[in-house]
């Protein structure tokens, strides 16, 4: 926020009398001691100016500085818009990833059980049967790997999203802190991010082997 034109006006009228005055001292420095009451008001009529002169430098530079502290208010603020959203999208996939590899165990748990049988019923039938259940048992199996090497890639996922989620949260607990530090530790400001910045939540599952 720049002065207002009768401020700056003033001040670079300031700045001309400030330079006269000193041309003034340094003409009567040069004359003689008869006018040394003279070449007293004007050094006091200097410190005058001087004075005000610094203080309209000082309300400028001030009121520069308030507006780069709201740009970089606004920039952090954006910023951490951006990560939320992407930390709510990361655990979205996560959840999405857990709640799949769960199906996929289980799914890996029921061609285990049709497996174990149909190797028990080998054992049991006669020789004409032999055939048609190793087919069958070569199809289980293979729909069995299949689904866990599916399941293998699917942890390889969650354990990305899970790495790209942490890197994301130390991002947002960065840039909350340092929007805390930029608007000088505002009491508001504390109370107002405080309830933003939560742990990620436990999804409870836990991928085994």
């Amino acid at each position: 926020m720049e002065l207002s034109d009768a401020e700056d006006t003033e001040l670079k009228d300031l700045e001309v009398k400030l330079s006269q005055v000193e041309s003034d001292m340094k003409e009567l420095r040069e004359k003689a001691r008869p006018i040394n009451e003279e070449l007293d008001d004007k050094r006091q009529l200097r410190r005058d100016y001087n004075n005000k002169l610094n203080r309209l430098r000082d309300k400028k530079q001030d009121r520069k500085n308030h507006d780069q502290t709201i740009q970089r208010l606004a920039e952090s603020e954006s910023q951490l818009k951006c990560v939320k959203s992407e930390n709510a999208k990361l655990k979205e996939s996560l959840e999405q990833g857990t709640r799949y590899s769960k199906i996929q165990k289980q799914k890996i748990a029921e061609l285990e059980i049709r497996l174990a049988a149909l190797k028990q019923e080998l054992e049991t039938v006669d020789i004409r049967s032999v055939r048609k259940l190793k087919e069958q048992l070569n199809q289980e199996t293979k729909l069995l790997n299949e689904t866990k090497e599916e399941l293998s890639k699917m942890r390889q996922n969650l354990s990305d999203v899970q790495d790209r989620l942490t890197v994301s949260e130390q991002v947002t607990a960065a840039t909350q802190h340092r929007r805390l530090q930029e608007s000088g530790n505002s009491v508001e400001l504390q109370v107002e991010l405080t309830p933003q910045h939560q742990p990620i939540a436990d999804t409870g599952f836990i991928l085994n082997s």
